[in-house]
């Protein structure tokens, strides 16, 4: 289930805040793959994918993830088309690009 870490790790919470529905402004890569990169892009309402990352096994938590085009990775989001003025470009980055959390339909 996807979610946004809104924190770093509160150790007098034992945890951090994590928000898993909305939209947020994350780094987003038009690509099918990242390394090396094929790019694709990413239109209002695309499902965005997250691609790689380091799962914690304590937490079941992954982190370090990369949002990509990659349709065979776990859904994320969508590019969400209310937030967004315009299309990512074919192998570019959109570092504020608001992505709608998968479950927030």
């Amino acid at each position: 289930m996807p979610a946004v870490a809104l924190d770093n790790y509160q150790a007098n919470e034992g945890g951090t805040t994590f928000e898993m529905s909305g939209s947020y402004l994350l780094s987003v890569l038009a690509s099918t793959a990242i390394s090396p990169i094929s790019g694709v892009a990413i239109s209002f309402g695309d499902k965005i994918y997250a691609s790689g990352g380091t799962l914690d096994s304590a937490t079941n938590i992954t982190t370090g993830i990369t949002l990509t085009g990659r349709t065979s990775d776990p859904l994320f989001g969508y590019y969400d088309p209310q937030e967004n003025s315009a299309l990512i470009t074919s192998g570019t980055t959109n570092s504020s690009a608001a992505v709608k959390l998968a479950g927030s339909e």
